[in-house]
């Protein structure tokens, strides 16, 4: 797998998403980012994930603080604080490639287990460990099986899943701390008797 580690949200994003996937979809051979060239043989069956690159920012018009400061965060009486300053909202493809229809039909009901593994709930909610440790939620917004001439000829069978993908859009910036001092010392009583 091709994804690195790095404070990006989108990287982050598609990381987290494709690192439960491959967890929980143990038939899978290979996991790609981004789609495969025309040049790449794949291991069937395989996931390929792809930020489609339209992605919604709404911003937050009262941004807050996201993280509460440690004393160990504090250096030269400053630390960086967190802000959220908005939202994201990622579309995100995915594509099962498979060498038959049976096996697609089969990875795509194991597809549905492992997106909605978290059930009662709908979809996912992962820790994006790679940004600021914050939970981004996952919701599928269909899919579309890509039965063409040209797949029977390749004998690749595909199936096109949409994914929206929320979290919240964080800023650190550095800033000066009012630190708690405490004065200790002995008390000495100086007054004079009347």
């Amino acid at each position: 797998m091709a994804f690195s580690s790095s404070e990006s949200v989108t990287e982050a994003v598609l990381k987290a998403l494709a690192d439960h996937l491959e967890t929980e979809l143990t038939e899978l051979s290979d996991v790609i980012d981004g789609f495969p060239e025309s040049n790449v043989q794949l291991s069937y069956p395989a996931l390929s994930i792809i930020d489609t690159g339209s992605t919604d920012y709404r911003p937050e018009m009262s941004p807050y603080p996201y993280n509460d400061i440690e004393e160990g965060d504090i250096a030269d009486h400053s630390a960086e604080v967190k802000y959220v300053i908005g939202q994201h909202n990622f579309n995100i493809q995915l594509d099962l490639w498979c060498r038959s229809k049976e096996e697609r039909d089969d990875l795509f009901e194991s597809f549905m287990k492992a997106f909605n593994s978290q059930f009662p709930r709908l979809g996912l909610n992962l820790v994006l460990t790679d940004y600021h440790g914050i939970y981004c939620s996952y919701s599928m917004n269909g899919y579309s099986t890509e039965d063409a001439e040209i797949s029977s000829q390749r004998q690749e069978w595909r199936v096109k899943i949409n994914i929206l993908a929320n979290c919240k859009a964080i800023l650190g910036k550095e800033e000066f701390i009012i630190e708690d001092t405490s004065v200790t010392g002995d008390i000495q009583d100086t007054s004079q008797p009347i």
